[in-house]
């Protein structure tokens, strides 16, 4: 059927208007970017500047307010998350809502180059349309707490490694103060007292006190009195019955004259026969007064030679071990109680009196026992001579009541100067049992802190206010503890059943990888774990202890890649966290493949056998990262891995202890050390502390793209600062992080048109 004339006419124009449409609208389309470009050319600049110059601004640009919405997660059981490590429970809160206020303020127009410079300053306030209180309290993660224990872990380790060396050097002055200065003055009497005095009253013939033409000597003599006053005090010192003697419970003679005499042939023993004439021609020499010169030949062979302990004793690795040398009463006495016959017999390999007997050259050449009688008398005596001057006094800081040996006396002995008692005890004591030891020999409460580092860090007009001594005084006794500290002195390890000699950054090195050779102990913090590896307990494997050498040590803790320092440490965190190496080869620090961390990489890295890179593994994370060191900020510094705080606090700003610390040395200080996760004008809560609130820092300079050249985009922030990088992505953190995190441009990552 046809259409009626008015509908054709509809539909043929219609048509018509379809295609103008289709036309018109291709020409439109084509129209609109060049419109848009010009309309909005110079609106970056426009919504900014009055002027050509923009030396005048728009005031809607130099400050405006808008809302902004902030929710956080609450952590509803956050006690019982610290308590007993329970999973969190989250609750949602929000929206807490905030007036935003920027202000700014034109900086720079560089038209030139189409750059736009501002400086910005950011303000926070609580709105009035907020459903939530900024004041809610929200129980979170403390996002500081983690990146410190990073940051600490190895400061953490440098500082216990620091403890370690420091308490070395601690012990052993209360050693020589306590044992030393006794074995001094025990060789100085030995030596002025009794030798010296002794060779005057010896020489050939009954007329003198020692007949030397019998083989005594001032040493024999000196020896067979020492004998004397042991036995009889025997009983009472070594059996708690003073009415027993030595020879009476079975001893014999030390014999400290013995020998063996060579006959002439005539079957008597005598003196050699030495004949002469005197000025008056009258011959003189007939010793046995058969009236001939007969050439008598007879002489005495000692088996004993004194001298050699009294002046020349040497210990295994050249110690002077000299009974008139403090080493040698030292020695002797550290190496304890003489052994029973029965044990020497059938133990001669383990006797310690016939080692001494070996090092002091006393031994009887046939009969045991008066070797044994020779090793009680010098062990009883010159353990009686110890005793009077002080040795055996453990309380002779406080208390020296029993052998009257005070702290003025023994300060005399081991520095050679003179103070009076009360000063001796300030400059040891002082602090002792505080948070705060002054005193060389004092230690904190807790025992992680030691007056010997306060002292040594003092200056001298501080130390003589401080101790009441003078400036040489001072300056004696600092070189006498510096000289232990800069590994000058050595400690020999004779005294402790050992060989050879030991420093303290030695002992550092040792008990880090090995037993301790003081007391053949595991160090807590150490490969060893205070004994715990090898054990096959407690989750640790059963295997043999941990032996490096002093150098496979000081590599682990000091070198390239040493535990002790920020590299190391966090080094050896990423691969425990991550499960990979740094991409890099660890010898020239060149990009390499990332590998997978295991106990044999990093016996690799370290030069280590497989089961101490195994210990090392255990000792950083479980031991010092998941414990020691966050122990350690929380009980020194008082912060948390939880914080509960205002919605205010957790976006505005809160005080950090440990951030404090590390700014002033104070974790109590309220004027610094403050955070914040938004970058408010100022640290919330701090107005409280510093007038008109800390700021959070200078105004932010932003550069942004007007659009006027094409080398950038329309509206783009191109550089905040100085930077062009943005700041937590910049050169400086790509090459600290060996590329992992990457250099971002600040103008490609921002948008503009």
């Amino acid at each position: 059927m046809g259409l009626k004339p008015l509908n054709a006419i509809l539909v043929a124009t219609g048509l018509v208007l379809v295609s103008l449409n289709l036309a018109l609208a291709s020409y439109a389309t084509g129209q609109v970017p060049a419109v848009v470009e010009e309309a909005v050319a110079m609106k970056v600049k426009d919504d900014i500047c009055e002027n050509t110059l923009c030396t005048e601004v728009s005031d809607d640009w130099t400050e405006s307010t808008s809302q902004r919405d902030f929710y956080a997660w609450h952590i509803t059981n956050v006690d019982d998350v610290i308590l007993n490590n329970s999973d969190p429970q989250y609750e949602r809160i929000g929206p807490v809502t905030y007036d935003v206020t920027l202000k700014k303020e034109v900086d720079n127009y560089d038209i030139k180059n189409g750059l736009l410079s501002y400086k910005q300053l950011t303000s926070y306030s609580c709105s009035e349309d907020t459903l939530v209180p900024c004041s809610t309290e929200v129980s979170q993660l403390n996002i500081a707490f983690t990146p410190q224990v990073v940051g600490a872990t190895g400061t953490a380790i440098n500082a216990v490694m620091d403890i370690t060396k420091t308490g070395f050097v601690s012990g052993v002055l209360d050693i020589h103060l306590k044992q030393v200065t006794a074995a001094q003055a025990v060789a100085d009497e030995i030596m002025y007292e009794h030798m010296e005095n002794l060779v005057l009253v010896e020489g050939p013939g009954s007329m003198y006190i020692i007949d030397t033409d019998m083989y005594n000597s001032a040493e024999s003599y000196f020896l067979e009195g020492m004998f004397e006053a042991f036995n009889d005090a025997y009983g009472d010192a070594f059996l708690d019955d003073d009415t027993k003697t030595y020879l009476g419970e079975g001893g014999v003679d030390p014999r400290w004259v013995d020998g063996v005499w060579n006959d002439d042939g005539d079957g008597i023993l005598e003196p050699d026969e030495e004949w002469y004439y005197n000025e008056t021609g009258v011959r003189v020499g007939d010793l046995n007064e058969n009236g001939i010169i007969d050439n008598e030949t007879s002489s005495f062979v000692s088996t004993l030679n004194l001298d050699y302990a009294f002046y020349d004793a040497v210990g295994p690795d050249g110690e002077n071990l000299s009974l008139v040398n403090y080493m040698g009463p030292l020695v002797y006495a550290a190496m304890g109680e003489p052994d029973s016959l029965e044990y020497i017999q059938e133990n001669p390999e383990d006797s310690v009196t016939l080692e001494r007997a070996e090092l002091w050259d006393f031994a009887h050449p046939t009969d045991l026992n008066v070797t044994l009688a020779r090793d009680w008398t010098l062990y009883g005596g010159m353990g009686a001579l110890k005793l009077e001057y002080g040795a055996g006094n453990d309380d002779y800081l406080t208390d020296y009541s029993e052998d009257d040996v005070n702290l003025s006396v023994r300060v005399e002995r081991l520095f050679g100067i003179d103070l009076d008692d009360e000063v001796a005890a300030d400059v040891l004591t002082m602090g002792d049992g505080t948070d705060d030891p002054m005193g060389i020999l004092a230690v904190s409460e807790s025992g992680t802190s030691f007056g010997l580092s306060e002292f040594l860090e003092m200056d001298k007009d501080t130390a003589i206010s401080t101790y009441g001594i003078t400036g040489n005084q001072h300056q004696v006794l600092k070189d006498f503890c510096s000289d232990w500290m800069d590994n000058i002195a050595t400690l020999p390890l004779i005294l402790v059943g050992g060989e050879g000699y030991i420093s303290a950054s030695q002992f550092v090195n040792q008990t880090f990888g090995s037993i301790n050779p003081i007391d053949d102990s595991y160090m807590e913090y150490s490969l060893n774990i205070g004994g715990m590896w090898g054990t096959g307990t407690y989750g640790f494997p059963e295997s043999d202890p941990i032996d490096l050498t002093q150098e496979q040590s000081a590599e682990m803790l000091y070198g390239d890649w040493g535990l002790t320092t920020a590299k190391g440490a966090s080094m050896f965190l990423y691969g425990e966290l991550s499960g990979k190496t740094l991409p890099i080869n660890y010898t020239t620090e060149e990009y390499a493949d990332a590998r997978e961390w295991t106990n044999e990489t990093v016996a690799e890295i370290y030069g280590i056998d497989v089961e101490a890179a195994g210990a090392a593994k255990l000792l950083m994370m479980e031991v010092v990262f998941k414990n020691f060191v966050p122990d350690f900020l929380i009980d020194s510094f008082g912060t948390s891995k939880y914080l509960t705080q205002s919605v205010n606090n957790w976006l505005l700003g809160w005080h950090d202890p440990v951030n404090a610390y590390l700014d002033t040395g104070d974790s109590e200080n309220m004027t610094a050390g403050w955070t914040s996760l938004e970058a408010n004008e100022t640290f919330f809560g701090s107005a409280a502390y510093v007038e008109g609130g800390i700021s959070t820092g200078d105004p932010s300079t932003i550069t942004i793209c007007t659009g006027e050249v094409d080398s950038c985009d329309k509206g783009e922030t191109v550089q905040v600062g100085d930077s062009e990088y943005v700041s937590w992505r910049n050169m400086s953190k790509q090459q600290k992080t060996y590329g992992l995190i990457t250099a971002e441009l600040q103008g490609e990552t921002t948008g503009g048109f």
